[in-house]
């Protein structure tokens, strides 16, 4: 999902470059149509300017020939005639070509007026354009600094992540280290239980009074809701008051009574009714082994 959210800023970040590469093209052909309108601009003004010059020109040779006309009429009404006629005609050649320059200039005006506010609006645009720009770079900024605070939790997340996954493994080491202890506790326990089995004698023994036994002579046995430690005792009638009880080879485990581990807590007696188990001698010789001096060590136990 982060790399997702990378590659949708990437994308965006991609798509604003492009927009603000669209907008800087589209300034630069807007730039290039003002400068063109500016030369035509200056091309219609010459060429105004150079027809005016030609009227002018013509105006000056239709008034010399005004003036030879006139001479001419001094010479001769006949000639005068003539000359005025060809005046007159002069003349009204001379106001129709002044007309049509006249329209001509005020086409020229209209087109004139017509590139001055094409080019007032090109500058509007280019100022929208130039404040656009402006908006854009700020909106750019903002979501760099946003990337960049992005890149930095993701940074501490994984820094985070990191410390977590070494707890982890700190954790697994510890519950493997406690997982070998406990195993090796419920060996030494196993030992001490079957130290207290007699093997020369075929008589058969309660497994549950063996570990019973074997967990009060060594200190622990606990209550079974208090969590208070069992009082040892050595005495056998003791013992057999508590439920643990010994029978003698040939009984059957089912007719003697069932043995009924208690402990005494808080002004009551807590009862195990739970069924128990016979061994005999030749299985706690196979616990044990047949080796003698290390069943002698065991029972110094």
């Amino acid at each position: 999902q982060q790399s997702l959210q990378v590659a949708m800023e990437e994308h965006r970040r991609r798509e604003e470059a492009i927009r603000i590469a669209h907008e800087s093209e589209r300034e630069r052909v807007l730039m290039e149509e003002t400068s063109d309108l500016s030369s035509r601009l200056r091309d219609s003004e010459e060429a105004r300017r150079r027809d005016r010059n030609e009227m002018d020109a013509e105006l000056q040779m239709a008034m010399d020939r005004g003036r030879i006309l006139n001479a001419k009429l001094e010479l001769s009404d006949g000639r005068a005639r003539d000359a005025t006629r060809e005046r007159n005609k002069a003349v009204s050649e001379l106001l129709d070509q002044t007309n049509k320059w006249d329209e001509k200039e005020r086409g020229l005006c209209r087109r004139i007026e017509r590139f001055r506010q094409q080019e007032k609006e090109m500058r509007e645009q280019i100022a929208n354009l130039k404040d656009s720009l402006k908006g854009t770079e700020k909106y750019l900024e903002l979501k760099i600094k946003e990337v960049k605070s992005n890149k930095k939790e993701i940074r501490r997340l994984k820094d985070d992540l990191m410390v977590q996954t070494t707890a982890l493994t700190t954790q697994r080491r510890e519950y493997r280290r406690a997982e070998e202890e406990a195993r090796e506790a419920k060996c030494k326990m196993l030992e001490v239980q079957a130290a207290y089995v007699d093997i020369e004698s075929p008589s058969k023994v309660s497994l549950k009074a063996v570990r019973r036994v074997a967990r009060k002579r060594a200190g622990e046995l606990h209550c079974m809701d208090e969590g208070t430690p069992f009082d040892i005792f050595e005495d056998t009638e003791k013992t057999e008051m508590h439920g643990i009880t010994l029978f003698e080879s040939g009984s059957s485990p089912s007719a003697s009574p069932e043995p009924k581990p208690s402990c005494r807590t808080a002004g009551r007696i807590v009862t195990n009714k739970r069924s128990s188990k016979a061994i005999d001698s030749e299985d706690t010789r196979k616990i044990i082994g047949k080796d003698q001096s290390y069943t002698q060590k065991v029972l110094s136990l």
